[in-house]
């Protein structure tokens, strides 16, 4: 965690948010459907536009449905007139000198440090370069959902106050959500990691959901805490999840249920000194290297029904309190 706190910056003083909201802010307690469109247009205009090539001609033939070049030129003229006016109301200074975010801004869409008070709406944009929500709060629920992140995207310390959603969004290249608060639910389901994704020390005072997940490289959900592990209050949903690389749950605490059911871990599985207070589902799970449970307290019932261990398995001094109150299952495991 950040030793000094940096002060947040109102969203209308982020250029980047501007243009992300040209028509205008989700206000109301509902999504505008109609302003949502017009905003996601405009802003995925200019992000064709700065698209590497390379990414553009990646995301055509996966089925995203660009304009012709000659109307992203034009669209994107007249985004660059609109956002430099809007741009000068919204902060109170001459809209003539303002550059447009690409103008002087660097190479990064940084919305670090900033303070989102209105609903924050960005589903299906396209973010072409690393998109930087470092140590930012989300005052109200926070909608990503169907965003393609073609760089980077850092959530690391941001603070979802409300209901933050990524379903079925896209993360062409690494996803960094370390030591983030989600104090409402978090959805992540179907979404796609291409770059892995880092949960570490992330802590959810409602549930997360990453079912049918795919991750292509390291998924890392552990905590680096001793004295008070990174919690998950309510249940945690990751059946179906399909990860490629290592998989880290090292020292976590979930204080209910937890699902896994016929997730494919193909990397390592490390759960070593995690807490599991509520019920804990493997079932038709495969576990295609090692799988290590060490030191982990396993306080309710536990099943593994059905499951596959390709590699070893590593249950040295793990405790089963479910032994004296619940069910342990291993129903036709197979040990490969």
């Amino acid at each position: 965690m950040s030793e000094t706190a940096v002060p947040l910056t109102p969203a209308n003083q982020n250029p980047w948010y501007v243009l992300m909201t040209l028509y205008g802010e989700q206000e109301g307690e509902e999504i505008d459907k109609e302003l949502h469109e017009r905003n996601r247009d405009a802003w995925n205009a200019w992000a064709a536009l700065a698209l590497k090539k390379t990414t553009y001609d990646l995301l055509a033939e996966d089925g995203v449905e660009f304009p012709s070049k000659a109307e992203l030129e034009t669209e994107g003229q007249k985004v660059r007139s609109e956002f430099s006016v809007e741009y000068g109301k919204r902060t109170g200074t001459s809209p003539l000198p303002t550059p447009f975010p690409d103008q002087g801004f660097g190479e990064m869409i940084d919305l670090s440090d900033t303070q989102f008070s209105n609903i924050l709406c960005v589903a299906g944009f396209i973010f072409p370069r690393t998109a930087d929500f470092s140590r930012s709060e989300m005052k109200r629920s926070a909608n990503f959902n169907r965003v393609i992140f073609a760089d980077s995207a850092r959530f690391t310390e941001a603070k979802f106050e409300n209901a933050a959603s990524f379903y079925e969004s896209k993360f062409l290249t690494s996803a960094a959500f370390m030591n983030a608060n989600f104090a409402g639910r978090a959805q992540f389901s179907y979404s796609k990691f291409q770059g892995g994704v880092n949960l570490s020390d992330a802590n959810f005072s409602d549930e997360i959901r990453m079912i049918g997940c795919k991750v292509s490289g390291t998924f890392e959900f552990s905590s680096s805490l001793k004295e008070d592990p990174a919690f998950v209050k309510k249940d945690a949903f990751f059946g179906g999840l399909i990860c490629t690389g290592f998989v880290g749950f090292a020292k976590r605490k979930f204080l209910e249920g937890i699902y896994f059911e016929t997730a494919n871990f193909e990397g390592d599985f490390v759960a070593d000194s995690a807490i599991f207070a509520g019920k804990v589902v493997f079932n038709k799970c495969r576990f295609s290297n090692t799988a290590r449970f060490t030191s982990v307290e396993f306080l309710a019932d536990v099943q593994f029904d059905y499951s596959i261990f390709v590699q070893r398995a590593y249950f040295d001094l793990a405790v089963f309190k479910a032994s004296e109150m619940g069910q342990i299952g291993f129903k036709e495991c197979d040990f490969v």
